[in-house]
């Protein structure tokens, strides 16, 4: 007897569970259901602000090949964009630039830059100073620019700056590492000199004295803050 009601016990166990399956199926449906959705609106969803940018993905020196593999899509934020930076339809096959590493983003500056610097005659020279952005005019790869100073010990805003290499050209341009004891963005400007005036350009730098004026439209002396 035990036996028999144990058995009827699980018939009716089972007749409860085949009774209650659409409900359960119509529960599972609609979990399944969420789970696509919330898929779909997780692959859909607007991807964070940036800009991309082309760097290369390993180490690249004059005369490599720029294979596919050699370079790839990154995202950054916009404003540690270069202006110049350069898309994968305008790279050339082979790649003629200066030697750079891994993670490098791909500018014109780069590329651009690397020529003049080998078609330099011997009289000119290829030099990199560091300036902060806020005392730079609106300059450009390109431009030609004359370099001033000022004398390093003075203490009176209304010194007079002198000239020290009229006519450089402007090779390229790209942020320079800030310090905490910097107040503003340092730029690194890599210039075109001519070889006699190298070493007076390169005797100021960093010491705060350089400036830059836009040779094209201004011959003032620039203003520069000690």
């Amino acid at each position: 007897m035990r036996l028999t009601g144990n058995l009827t016990g699980v018939i009716l166990g089972d007749m409860e569970f085949f009774t209650a399956w659409p409900v359960i199926r119509k529960i599972l449906i609609g979990i399944a259901a969420a789970l696509v959705v919330a898929t779909v609106i997780w692959f859909l969803r607007p991807t964070s602000p940036g800009t991309s940018v082309v760097v290369a993905t390993r180490n690249l020196k004059t005369g490599d090949r720029l294979s596919p593999a050699a370079t790839t899509h990154v995202t950054v934020p916009p404003n540690a964009a270069p202006a110049d930076a350069l898309t994968r339809d305008q790279l050339p096959d082979v790649w003629d630039g200066p030697a750079i590493t891994q993670g490098t983003i791909i500018t014109e500056s780069l590329v651009s830059g690397s020529v003049l610097g080998r078609e330099l005659s011997r009289d000119h020279a290829q030099i990199s100073v560091v300036l902060e952005r806020i005392h730079l005019p609106d300059i450009a790869p390109g431009d030609f620019v004359d370099v001033w100073a000022i004398p390093e010990n003075c203490d009176d805003p209304s010194c007079s700056a002198f000239l020290l290499a009229g006519k450089v050209r402007i090779v390229s341009m790209k942020d320079g590492d800030a310090s905490q004891w910097d107040t503003a963005q340092p730029i690194q400007v890599d210039l075109v000199v001519n070889s006699q005036d190298q070493g007076t350009i390169l005797g100021h730098a960093r010491t705060g004295t350089l400036g830059l004026t836009l040779r094209s439209t201004d011959t003032r002396p620039p203003s520069i803050d000690n």
